[in-house]
C-alpha cells in the first residue's frame, strides 16, 4: 500500500484521532496523578507506574482503532463492515470533540494547579508564619534498634532523644517530652492513639542500624489526625557523620512542619562535639541515667567521666554528669555536701564552655534548689527555659521552687504546662496532684492515664486524697484494691494509726521490708505514738544516708526533743536543721516536719528558753510564708501552723476557729503531732467539743470497717 494511501486509510479508520485522544487522556491522568499522589500521601512510585501504563497502552489503542470499528450495532471487525454503510466519518467528529474536551480539561487543571492552588499554598504558608506553624506540636518516639546487637539500644534511643532535644529548643513548636514519648517504647499502639495521648499534631518515628563503621537512620514524620506520612528519609553514612545527620534530620522536620524560626534560631543539635567515641559514651550515660537505680546512676557517672576525659570540651556531657552526681545522693547514698561540691564544679566548666547550654543552667538551678536557695535557682531556671522552652526538667524544678516559696499560682501554672508537655511523667503528675491534696486548689487530672501509665503514683494520689480528707476506711479499701502496690504496708499503717488501732506489730514487720523509706516511717510513727525514746534510739543507730524522705536526722531529733519538753536540745537540733542548705523533702504545711512547722517549733522552744528575739525571726518568716500561701489561693494546709502562731500570741478563739477548719478540711491527723501547743487548749470547751467531733468521725470510719467504737475497743 503506497504511503499516501496508508495515511488516508489511517485517517479513515480514525487511528490518528484515537492516538491523539489517547495521548490527551494520558496527559490529563498523569497531571491529576502528579497532584493527587502527595496530597493523598501515596507512594511516589505511583507516578512512574501511571506513566508506564499509559505508554504501554498506546500501541494497543492504535491497534484496536485499526482492526475494529464502532457501529450503531456495536463493535465489529473492520473487514466485516460495508464501506458504504461505514460511520467512521461521524465517529471521527465525535472523537474530535473528545480530544478538544480533554485538552481543555487538561489546560484548565494546569491553570488551577499552577496558579490558584499555588497561591492558596502561599497564603497558607503566610498564615503559618503569622501564627507560628501549620503543625504546632510533635512527639518523638524512641527509634527502633535494627542492629544485630541488642546492646546497641542505647544508641537508637540516644539518637531519638537528641532529635527531641533539638526540636524542643524551637519556640514555635511544642514537643512532647521524652518521658511521655518514650513511655510507648515496645508497645504496638496505633500512631493516632499515641499522638492523641501525647496531645500532638505529628509523630516522628524511625529506626537505626549500626554495622561496623556504617550507620543507617530512617525517619518518618506522620500526621496524627489521618496517619499520612508527611515526610520520610533514609540516611546511609559513616558513624562519624552522625552529627551532620542529626542536623539534617532536624532541619528536614522543621521544613516539613513549616515551623517559623525566630531571629537567630537554628534547628540544630546541642550536643556540640565531633569526637565520635566521646559521643558514644555520652549516649551510654544518657541511657543509664534514665533508669534511676543505684547501679545505673553510678554507671552514668562513669560513662560521662570517660566522655569528658576523651573530650574535655564537651559541655553537654559535663551538665549531665553534674545531674547524675546530684542524683547519686538519692540513688546510692553519696554524701550530700560532697556531691553538691562536685556538681558545682562540673556545672561551672559546662557553662564556661557554652554559656547558652540550657541543660547546664537547669542543672545549676537544681543544685541551688537542693541547697534551698530558691530565689537564685529561679534565675537559672528562667535562663534555661529562655534557651529551651521545652526543657521539662527545668519547668518541673522551677515549679517546685516556686511552691517552696509559697507562690502557688505561679507554681501551678508551671506544673500544668509541664504536664501538658509531658503528660505521662510520673513526678510531674504527682506534683500537679499535690495542689489538690495539699492546698485544696482546683486541678483537672487525667487519672485514667495515670492508672494506665504509672499505677503506683495513681494509688499514691488516691491514698493521699483519702488521708487528707480523713477517709480512713477508704484508705483501707485502697490497700485491698491494690494489694500489689509496694507502698501498701505504709498506707495500711497510716490508716490503722488514724483509726486508733495498734500498729506495733505492723511497724516491726515494716522493718523487714525492702525498697521503702522504712527508717523514716518507723521513726515518724514512733514519734506520733509518743515513744520518743524508741524513736531517738533508732535514729542514733542509723547511718547518715539511711533516711530517704530528705528530712535530716537533726529535724527528727529536734522534733523529738521539742515534743518531749527538752527545749534546749530542740533549739540546738532544729537550729542545725533549718540552717542546713538543703531542700525539705516534704513541704506540705500541715505536716509536722514541714519547714514552716519546724520553724514554729523552734520559735516556741526559743521562747521557752528565754531567747525571744531569736524566736521572732523565725516567727516573722512563718507569718510571711503562710500569708503568701493564702494570697496564692490555698484553701487548706495553712490553718494548722497559723493556729499554732495564734496560740503563741494567746489568741485562743481565733486559733480554735482555724482548728475547726483543720477538721473540716480533713487534716485532723496532724493535730496529734503538735501536742505542746494544742495542749494549751485542753480545758477549752470549744476544744473539748472539737475533740468529740474528731472521735465521732473516727468511730464512723471504724463502723464502715465493722470495728467497734473507740470507747468499746478495749472492753
Amino acid at each position: 500500500m503506497p504511503l499516501l494511501g496508508m495515511l488516508e486509510e489511517l485517517r479513515r479508520r480514525n487511528v490518528i484521532r484515537v492516538g491523539v485522544a489517547y495521548l490527551a487522556l494520558a496527559w490529563f491522568v498523569i497531571e491529576v496523578t502528579d497532584v493527587a499522589v502527595p496530597a493523598l500521601n501515596l507512594p511516589e512510585s505511583l507516578n512512574s507506574i501511571v506513566f508506564y501504563i499509559g505508554l504501554v497502552g498506546l500501541p494497543f489503542a492504535l491497534l484496536f482503532a485499526w482492526a475494529f470499528e464502532l457501529t450503531p450495532e456495536g463493535i465489529k471487525r473492520e473487514h466485516e463492515v460495508d464501506r458504504v454503510q461505514s460511520v467512521t466519518a461521524s465517529t471521527g467528529r465525535k472523537i474530535d470533540f473528545v480530544i478538544i474536551g480533554l485538552l481543555l480539561a487538561t489546560i484548565l487543571f494546569l491553570v488551577v494547579d499552577n496558579y490558584v492552588l499555588e497561591q492558596s499554598g502561599e497564603a497558607q504558608r503566610a498564615i503559618a508564619e503569622a501564627t507560628g506553624s501549620v503543625y504546632g506540636s510533635i512527639g518523638v518516639l524512641p527509634f527502633d534498634n535494627m542492629s544485630n546487637d541488642p546492646d546497641q539500644e542505647y544508641f537508637s534511643d540516644g539518637i531519638a532523644e537528641e532529635l527531641l532535644n533539638a526540636l524542643a529548643k524551637l519556640k514555635n513548636l511544642r514537643v512532647a517530652a521524652r518521658t511521655s514519648s518514650f513511655a510507648f517504647k515496645g508497645q504496638n499502639q496505633n500512631i493516632t492513639e499515641i499522638g492523641n495521648k501525647l496531645n500532638v499534631d505529628t509523630m516522628l518515628e524511625g529506626s537505626v542500624r549500626k554495622s561496623g563503621t556504617r550507620l543507617r537512620i530512617t525517619a518518618q514524620l506522620i500526621d496524627v489526625e489521618n496517619g499520612y506520612h508527611l515526610w520520610s528519609e533514609t540516611y546511609d553514612r559513616e558513624l562519624t557523620d552522625v552529627f551532620a545527620i542529626q542536623d539534617e534530620l532536624t532541619a528536614a522536620i522543621v521544613s516539613a512542619l513549616k515551623v517559623h524560626l525566630g531571629v537567630g534560631e537554628q534547628a540544630r543539635s546541642a550536643t556540640a562535639t565531633n569526637n565520635w567515641e566521646a559521643y558514644d559514651l555520652y549516649l551510654k550515660g544518657l541511657h543509664a541515667i534514665r533508669q534511676r537505680t543505684d547501679s545505673s546512676v553510678a554507671a552514668a557517672i562513669k560513662y560521662f567521666e570517660q566522655a569528658t576525659t576523651l573530650e574535655p570540651d564537651f559541655p553537654m556531657a559535663l551538665a549531665r554528669q553534674a545531674q547524675a552526681v546530684m542524683l547519686s545522693v538519692t540513688y546510692g547514698g553519696a554524701p550530700r555536701e560532697e556531691a553538691q561540691s562536685t556538681a558545682a564544679k562540673l556545672i561551672a566548666r559546662a557553662l564556661a564552655q557554652d554559656p547558652k547550654l540550657a541543660e547546664a543552667h537547669a542543672a545549676k538551678g537544681y543544685l541551688l534548689l537542693e541547697k534551698n536557695s530558691c530565689e537564685q535557682a529561679l534565675l537559672s531556671f528562667d535562663r534555661a527555659l529562655a534557651l529551651n522552652p521545652g526543657l521539662v526538667e527545668a519547668l518541673h524544678w522551677r515549679g517546685l521552687c516556686l511552691k517552696s516559696l509559697g507562690r502557688l499560682r505561679d507554681s501551678l501554672a508551671a506544673a500544668r504546662y509541664a504536664h501538658r508537655l509531658d503528660p505521662l511523667h510520673a513526678s510531674v503528675f504527682t506534683n500537679l496532684a499535690s495542689f489538690e491534696t495539699d492546698y485544696g486548689m482546683d486541678v483537672v487530672l487525667n487519672t485514667d492515664a495515670a492508672m494506665e501509665n504509672y499505677p503506683d503514683r495513681y494509688v499514691g494520689y488516691q491514698f493521699d486524697r483519702a488521708l487528707r480528707k480523713a477517709k480512713y476506711a477508704q484508705m483501707i479499701a485502697l490497700v485491698g484494691e491494690f494489694p500489689g502496690d509496694p507502698m501498701s504496708p505504709v498506707h495500711e499503717i497510716f490508716a490503722e494509726f488514724a483509726l486508733g488501732e495498734n500498729i506495733e506489730t505492723r511497724l516491726a514487720d515494716l522493718l523487714e521490708t525492702e525498697d521503702l523509706p522504712i527508717h523514716d516511717i518507723y521513726v515518724f510513727m514512733q514519734i506520733l505514738l509518743g515513744d520518743f525514746e524508741e524513736a531517738e534510739r533508732y535514729l542514733e543507730e542509723l547511718s547518715s544516708d539511711a533516711l530517704k524522705w530528705d528530712i535530716s536526722a537533726d529535724s527528727f531529733l529536734g522534733y523529738i526533743y521539742y515534743l518531749s519538753g527538752n527545749y534546749p536540745g530542740a533549739v540546738s537540733a532544729l537550729g542545725k536543721s533549718l540552717a542546713q542548705r538543703a531542700r525539705f523533702g516534704i513541704d506540705y504545711p500541715s505536716f509536722p516536719l514541714s519547714r514552716v512547722n519546724l520553724s514554729i517549733s523552734l520559735a516556741d522552744a526559743l521562747q521557752r528558753t528565754g531567747e525571744k528575739q531569736s524566736a521572732e525571726t523565725h516567727l516573722d518568716w512563718a507569718r510571711g510564708y503562710l500569708a503568701t500561701l493564702k494570697d496564692n489561693g490555698a484553701r487548706k494546709g495553712y490553718q494548722l501552723p497559723e493556729a499554732r502562731l495564734l496560740l503563741m500570741q494567746g489568741d485562743e478563739d481565733a486559733a480554735i476557729e482555724l482548728l475547726e477548719q483543720v477538721v473540716l478540711t480533713g487534716d485532723e491527723l496532724w493535730m496529734r503531732g503538735n501536742a505542746p501547743l494544742i495542749s494549751r487548749l485542753a480545758g477549752n470547751e470549744r476544744m473539748i467539743a472539737l475533740r468529740k467531733q474528731i472521735d465521732d468521725h473516727i468511730d464512723a470510719e471504724r463502723a464502715e470497717l465493722g470495728l467497734l467504737p473507740l470507747s468499746e475497743r478495749d472492753e
